[in-house]
């Protein structure tokens, strides 16, 4: 009798997942890429008079990260081409942060200054969240490129009266978790081993999206800080 109720169990959360899963399809085929030629900016928003070319590419930042969104609703596990568009977003995504810093760089050595990357290092703003990021673009582009993860959450509901089911199936995608070794392939190491563990803290726990937008904001007040400086 035990194994007949079970059986009938797994039968209704199977009905229910596909349903769930079907209706997410149908959101997802209705949606449309961000409109960036009418982009509303919430990070890169430069002073009256701002000297920095780095905020053009902190603009493109928010503009790929964007784009990294609609990659993260679109994605269909089944679907091996929507996972690597989403890959390739995380990668522009690094890649266009790190840019932005080497832009800020530049502007230093424009004025004279050699001292940038010892000036970052002693922001609050250069946290665990940047540093790690730059880790995971300096492996992608000397290494080897680390997928990001994905955790899927079940909430089983009821039936409603039309017959659709309040059971929902949700993803949220995690950047790469690092360690010694893979930091140890670097020449060049942004995130120092001791804040490895908060790095793999934030990776775990906060969805891929609100750390890159932490990244933004750190970034912008950077950008605050070098314009007075330079």
């Amino acid at each position: 009798m035990d194994g007949v109720v079970l059986h009938k169990f797994a039968s209704v959360v199977q009905g229910k997942i596909c349903a769930a899963i079907c209706s997410s399809r149908t959101a997802k085929n209705e949606l449309t890429p961000p409109d960036l030629e009418r982009f509303r900016y919430r990070f890169a928003l430069p002073p009256s008079g701002a000297k920095l070319e780095a905020w053009e590419k902190l603009k493109e930042c928010e503009r790929r990260l964007s784009v990294y969104k609609w990659a993260e609703a679109l994605n269909e596990p089944r679907h091996p081409q929507s996972r690597v568009f989403l890959d390739d977003c995380v990668s522009a995504t690094l890649l266009t942060i790190e840019a932005t810093l080497q832009f800020t760089l530049q502007r230093f050595e424009l004025v004279g200054r050699s001292d940038f990357w010892q000036w970052l290092d002693g922001l609050a703003e250069y946290d665990v969240c940047l540093r790690g990021l730059r880790a995971l673009r300096h492996f992608a582009a000397h290494v080897e490129v680390k997928p990001a993860r994905s955790l899927v959450r079940l909430a089983i509901g009821g039936s409603r009266p039309d017959g659709t089911s309040e059971t929902t199936v949700t993803r949220d995608w995690q950047l790469p978790q690092l360690d010694a070794n893979a930091l140890a392939k670097l020449k060049t190491k942004p995130l120092p081993e001791a804040m490895v563990p908060d790095w793999n803290q934030l990776a775990s726990e906060t969805p891929a999206p609100a750390v890159f937008e932490r990244a933004l904001q750190q970034i912008a007040g950077i950008l605050a800080k070098a314009e007075a400086v330079t």
